[in-house]
C-alpha cells in the first residue's frame, strides 16, 4: 500500500474516490490565465470604477432635483409674473451658416420671443454665397413682417456678411461683426446658435437673471440631446449607437450647469452678456476672440473665474437638441475631436491652467472607468464560461465583488440619469413646449445610451492623445492651425 500510495504522488494521479472508481476533472485552462484581471491591480482599477459611477449617479440625482424645484415653482412664478415694465433692449446675435429644415425651424421659435422689452436680431453670415442668407430673410419676413407683427412690441431682423475669418475661429468672428453691429441703445447682447431651439421665455428668462445680479458676468443654458429618429409613419426610435454617442458627452456636462442659480461653466450655444462690458472691451474678452480666440465659452469661463464674476444658469434655460435619425462613426470621432480640442486652446495663463487640467482630468477618469469597467467585464464572462464548461462551479470559481459593485453601480447611475431626463421634460413642459421634449425622451433607448456611454468613453483618451500631438482641426470645411494655445491660421 506504501508503494501504491507513492507511485502515486509520483504520478500527480488523481485520488480515488470510489471502489474501482476514479473522478478526473481536466482542467483545460488553470484559473491563473483565464482570469488575469483577478490581480489586485485590476481589483484596484474595478473600485476605482464603481466610485466614479457613484459619484456620476449623485450627481444626476443632484441636478434632477435642482430642475425640479423649477417645475414646482412654475406656476407661482407665472402668477407673480411683474418684471415687464423695467425689460431692456436686447440684441440676438446668431452665427449661422446653410439653411436647412432643422435651422429654419429653430429660427422661427428664436423669433417668436415674448420678452416685453425691445428685441433686435442679427444673423451673422460668412459671405452672400451662403445660402442661409435668403432662407433668414425670408423667415424674418414671415415672422416680422405683416400687419400683425407690426402691433408688437419692437422686433427687427436683418443679415450681416463677417467675411472670413483668419485669426480666429469662423463662429467668433462672425459673433464680434454681430456686436460692431448691435444697436446703440441695446443693454443685453445674447448669443445664440442656429441650432438651438428655444422657447418664447428664453430670452426674457435670461435678461431677467442678469437683471437681477450686478456681480454676475453672464447668464448661460445649455443642451440636452434627444438621440431619437423621427420615422414619419411609425414614430419609432431609430436612431444608431454613434447617434447616443453624441448625447453621452453634454449628458455628463449638463451635471455642471445644473447646480442651482449659478454655474462655473459657459455654453457658447446660448450665453448672454451685458452690452456695455463688450462695448469697452471690459476684462479682455473683445481682444480674447480677435487675437487667436477659438473657444468662445472657455474664454468668457476663465474670465469670469478669474475675476471672481458669477455666471448665471437659470433652471429653465435647458434647450432639447432633437438629434438626426443615424449619424456616422466618423461624424461622431471629429465631434468628439473638436470638443477635446478646446481644452489646448487658451487665451492667457489662467485660461491655460483650467483647459489643461480638464483635459487631464477626462482623460484620466475615462482611462480608470474603461479599464475597471472592462475587467469587470472579462471577469464575468470567463466565470460565466466556465459554468457552461464544467456544467457548474470549482472551488476556485471565485468572482471577485468589485466586479459586481461595478455593474451595479453602472445600472444606478444610468437609472438616475434616465429620471433626470424625464424632469428636463418637465421642466421644458412647464416653461411652454406642450410635451414635444416629453414625448421624445419617453422614446429613448437606454441600453443604447449604455452602450454608447462605455463606447463614447473608452475612445475619449485617444481623442485627448491626438490633440496634445496634433495641431490642427477641421471645422465646418475649415482647417484651424493653433500655436501655444490660439488661432494662427485659417485654410
Amino acid at each position: 500500500r506504501r508503494r501504491r500510495r507513492r507511485r502515486r504522488i509520483l504520478s500527480s494521479s488523481p485520488p480515488p474516490t470510489g471502489r474501482g472508481r476514479t473522478d478526473v476533472r481536466v482542467d483545460l485552462m488553470p484559473m491563473s490565465m483565464m482570469l488575469p484581471t483577478h490581480s489586485s491591480t485590476f481589483a484596484r482599477a474595478r473600485w476605482a470604477c464603481a466610485c466614479i459611477e457613484i459619484a456620476l449617479a449623485c450627481a444626476w440625482t443632484w441636478a434632477r432635483c435642482r430642475r425640479r424645484a423649477f417645475v414646482r415653482g412654475a406656476s407661482r412664478r407665472r402668477a407673480s409674473d411683474g418684471w415687464s415694465r423695467d425689460a431692456g433692449r436686447v440684441t440676438v446675435i446668431l452665427p449661422t451658416r446653410r439653411a436647412t429644415p432643422a435651422a429654419m425651424s429653430n429660427w422661427r421659435t428664436q423669433l417668436r420671443t415674448t420678452h416685453a422689452g425691445d428685441v433686435e436680431f442679427v444673423f451673422v453670415v460668412e459671405s452672400a454665397n451662403d445660402d442661409a442668407r435668403a432662407a433668414v430673410e425670408a423667415v424674418i419676413e414671415e415672422e416680422l413682417g405683416g400687419e400683425e407683427a407690426s402691433t408688437r412690441l419692437s422686433r427687427s431682423g436683418r443679415v450681416v456678411e463677417a467675411g472670413r475669418a483668419t485669426t480666429s475661429s469662423q463662429k467668433i468672428h462672425n459673433m464680434l461683426a454681430g456686436v460692431r453691429a448691435m444697436h446703440d441703445e441695446s443693454e443685453f447682447v445674447l448669443f445664440l446658435d442656429d441650432d438651438v431651439e428655444t422657447r418664447p421665455g428664453t430670452i426674457e428668462c435670461l435678461a431677467r437673471a442678469l437683471a437681477g445680479d450686478d456681480d454676475a458676468f453672464l447668464a448661460t443654458g445649455y443642451p440636452f440631446d434627444v438621440p431619437y429618429g423621427r420615422d414619419a409613419k411609425t414614430m419609432l426610435a431609430t436612431a444608431n449607437i454613434a447617434t447616443y454617442m453624441y448625447a453621452t458627452y453634454h449628458l455628463v456636462l449638463i451635471i455642471a450647469f445644473s447646480q442651482g442659480r449659478w454655474t462655473k461653466n459657459v455654453w457658447g450655444g446660448c450665453v448672454m452678456l451685458r452690452a456695455d462690458d463688450l462695448r469697452r472691451d471690459a476684462y479682455g474678452c473683445v481682444s480674447a476672440y480677435a487675437k487667436g480666440g477659438y473657444s468662445d465659452d472657455l474664454i468668457l469661463a476663465s474670465i469670469a473665474d478669474r475675476e471672481g464674476m458669477r455666471v448665471l444658469c437659470p433652471s429653465n434655460a435647458v434647450f432639447p437638441s432633437y438629434m438626426p435619425d443615424a449619424e456616422t462613426f466618423g461624424a461622431w470621432w471629429n465631434y468628439i475631436h473638436r470638443q477635446v480640442f478646446v481644452m489646448d486652446t487658451y487665451a492667457d495663463a489662467h485660461n491655460r491652467m483650467v483647459n489643461h487640467f480638464m483635459l487631464a482630468a477626462l482623460a484620466l477618469s475615462s482611462i480608470t472607468f474603461t479599464v475597471g469597467f472592462m475587467s469587470a467585464v472579462h471577469e464575468l464572462v470567463v466565470y460565466a464560461a466556465r459554468r457552461v464548461a464544467y456544467g457548474g462551479v470549482a472551488s476556485e470559481d471565485v468572482v471577485d465583488v468589485s466586479s459586481i459593485v461595478v455593474f451595479s453601480c453602472f445600472i444606478l447611475a444610468m437609472t438616475n440619469a434616465r429620471a433626470m431626463y424625464v424632469t428636463l421634460g418637465r421642466v421644458c413642459d412647464a416653461d411652454g413646449d406642450a410635451g414635444v421634449a416629453s414625448r421624445a425622451i419617453a422614446r429613448i433607448s437606454w441600453l443604447k445610451m449604455s452602450v454608447a456611454f462605455v463606447l463614447a468613453y473608452a475612445l475619449a483618451p485617444l481623442a485627448a492623445l491626438r490633440v496634445t500631438l496634433s495641431d490642427r482641426i477641421v471645422w465646418a470645411n475649415a482647417t484651424y492651425i493653433k500655436h501655444k494655445g490660439s488661432v494662427r491660421r485659417v485654410d
